[in-house]
């Protein structure tokens, strides 16, 4: 009889300890995917920098801070992306397989590009600037 309690006893223990620990890990999954980091466009000195293809690289577009003060609907600043849309543990790149840029005219001449939000894979709350 001793030896049914003992077995019991620690049996208890053990479960609990189990449902602890996934509890726990399951609590950390979800803040991980619910994380979302900002990213700015920073092309550098190339030539058309808000040309279509260059606006649509994903390799233009740095970690930041928080998204651009005000939308003003010209040019592309910055887009929210959730980390598990990054790559790496910091996710400071974008992960070129699951964010895909969309982008439209925003003027006519020269011919600038803006973010879209419409149909947006891998980002959200695309926020665009005036020209400087």
């Amino acid at each position: 009889m001793k030896m049914k309690t003992f077995f019991l006893k620690h049996a208890v223990a053990v479960a609990a300890i189990a449902i602890a620990s996934l509890s726990l890990m399951s609590f950390g999954l979800e803040k991980t995917t619910d994380e979302t980091l900002f990213f700015e466009y920073k092309p550098g000195n190339i030539a058309d920098p808000y040309s279509k293809q260059n606006v649509e690289n994903v390799a233009h577009w740095e970690p930041t801070s928080a998204p651009c003060p005000s939308p003003d609907n010209v040019l592309a600043c910055t887009i929210e992306v959730p980390k598990a849309n990054t790559i790496g543990e910091l996710g400071l790149e974008l992960d070129d397989m699951k964010v895909k840029l969309q982008t439209s005219s925003a003027s006519s001449t020269p011919t600038l590009f803006r973010v879209d939000d419409t149909g947006a894979i891998g980002y959200s709350n695309p926020v665009n600037r005036a020209t400087p």
